[in-house]
């Protein structure tokens, strides 16, 4: 069977990012940008990075997961992934990890 890897990229305390603030356009603010970096910017970089083989599985809600043929892709997915929150919020984070599998078990 073919190896595979898993990178699973999770903002980290979505809820206390979002709700820092008790004003409704901030915290409109803040979910819209999470949004758009989950929506737009990680599917970008998806679509730079991946190759035949490989599969966007969950994008959204603060998640991202997507399986790769080949480790290097996987590892260079995840950890730019994880930098674009605190790029583009300046103190949203994210953690990323990536879990090696055989074809098959997913």
């Amino acid at each position: 069977m073919q190896k595979k890897w898993l990178a699973i990229v999770d903002i980290d305390q979505i809820h206390s990012y979002i709700f820092e603030t008790d004003r409704l356009k901030e915290i409109a603010g803040a979910s819209s940008l999470l949004d758009e970096i989950n929506r737009n910017k990680i599917k970008e970089l998806y679509e730079e990075i991946q190759q035949d083989g490989d599969k966007l599985l969950v994008n959204g809600g603060g998640i991202t997961k997507a399986v790769f043929a080949d480790c290097k892709r996987a590892k260079e997915f995840g950890c730019q992934a994880a930098n674009l929150y605190p790029k583009h919020t300046y103190s949203a984070t994210a953690t990323w990890h990536m879990e090696e599998f055989q074809n098959g078990d997913i």
